[in-house]
């Protein structure tokens, strides 16, 4: 009980943390412009460089007039401003030491980051789906059919003892006409393909058309049932979850670099999500810590989202990509990143925590090599 009310508690000191931190803001802002903000209705470009000066947003390296153009002609007011959430507030609920400079410079890396990230899931895609492919047609045991079944079986007990009354969702649809539904349509780009295997699907072919999301649970169906030379996707059934997180979002273009310096979010104790999480993986701990990088240092920044799954992409791509011209052209693409991000780095020489990011990203760069 106490510690439900200490919960509690804090919850309600933060929104009214909240509340008196949004007070002070408006007290920067005409009454017209707050009932807007209060109303959630439309803002003008001028109204929203005005709302940005009132929560204590600067505009010396980037000014208003720039900023505005930058609003109307390369972005817009919520995608570029989520990036704020990476600065800190001070006590009257105004930012510190935040330039919309910076929040422009964030967009663009983010913006070359999720093309990045999209190039390295489809190598890892890939590599998973042919690796699953030989080693299903390397088992003597298997037909190619009924490891779909056992598939479906392992799916719907898990669903089984999910639910309240230990019985399947009367909903629910074999894995097998889940996966190839997508394809049905006559305007799918893989109709034919579908037409040709729907009366018998063999395991080969459903590989082929399953979404990165359903790669990612028949590769956690693989392990856990300990099937032949499993251990070759261990890694895969441990961290592809976490890549498919920073995949997702970059496949719809939101944005990746927001909340990156917010700490404790795997354990549950980040300010932005209260849900109990795992912490970071053992082996992509000893993958990051391997890299000169402080332990303590490396253990805090995985406790962060972003960095363990955008950490976890990385270090799947260093194990299941074998070819060196692959590789070479990826690290090329990594570095190049890289150094995009340090571009503008004197901007930041006041967020220290941005540099700690670097060196881990830095130690991970070294770390991917030509092989």
């Amino acid at each position: 009980m106490q510690k439900l009310f200490s919960t509690e508690l804090a919850s309600k000191l933060t929104t009214e943390i909240e509340d008196k931190s949004q007070n002070n803001v408006f007290a920067r802002l005409t009454p017209a412009m707050q009932q807007k903000i209060k109303e959630k209705e439309k803002l003008t470009a001028d109204e929203q460089i005005e709302y940005l000066i009132a929560k204590g947003i600067k505009f010396t390296s980037m000014k208003e007039e720039e900023a505005k153009r930058y609003l109307m002609e390369n972005s817009y007011y919520y995608k570029v401003t989520a990036y704020r959430l990476n600065f800190l507030k001070d006590n009257d609920g105004f930012y510190h030491n935040l330039d919309f400079a910076h929040l422009t410079d964030l967009a663009t890396i983010d913006m070359h980051l999720r093309y990045l990230v999209i190039k390295l899931s489809l190598d890892i895609e890939h590599a998973l789906k042919s690796l699953l492919v030989n080693l299903i047609t390397d088992d003597p045991g298997q037909d190619g059919y009924q490891i779909i079944e056992a598939y479906n079986d392992h799916i719907a007990n898990n669903l089984k003892k999910r639910s309240e009354n230990g019985m399947l969702p009367q909903d629910y649809v074999h894995v097998k006409d889940k996966i190839i539904k997508v394809v049905r349509n006559v305007r799918d780009y893989n109709y034919d393909f579908y037409l040709k295997t729907k009366d018998k699907t063999s395991i080969w072919k459903l590989i082929e058309m399953m979404s990165f999301g359903q790669l990612v649970s028949f590769v956690k169906f693989y392990v856990d049932k300990s099937l032949h030379k499993s251990k070759k996707l261990k890694k895969a059934a441990l961290l592809l979850g976490y890549a498919k997180n920073v995949r997702d979002s970059a496949a719809h273009s939101r944005p990746i670099l927001l909340n990156v310096t917010e700490i404790n979010q795997l354990n549950g104790q980040g300010s932005s999500h209260k849900t109990k999480q795992p912490q970071a993986e053992p082996e992509l701990k000893t993958f990051v810590k391997q890299n000169g990088l402080n332990k303590k240092v490396a253990s805090r920044l995985l406790t962060n989202f972003k960095i363990n799954d955008l950490c976890s992409l990385i270090l799947l791509h260093d194990v299941y990509i074998q070819s060196p011209y692959m590789r070479k052209a990826r690290k090329k693409e990594i570095i190049k990143l890289y150094r995009r991000a340090l571009y503008k780095k004197n901007i930041y020489k006041n967020v220290k925590e941005f540099d700690e990011i670097i060196e881990l990203f830095f130690g991970v760069i070294k770390k991917y090599k030509i092989k």
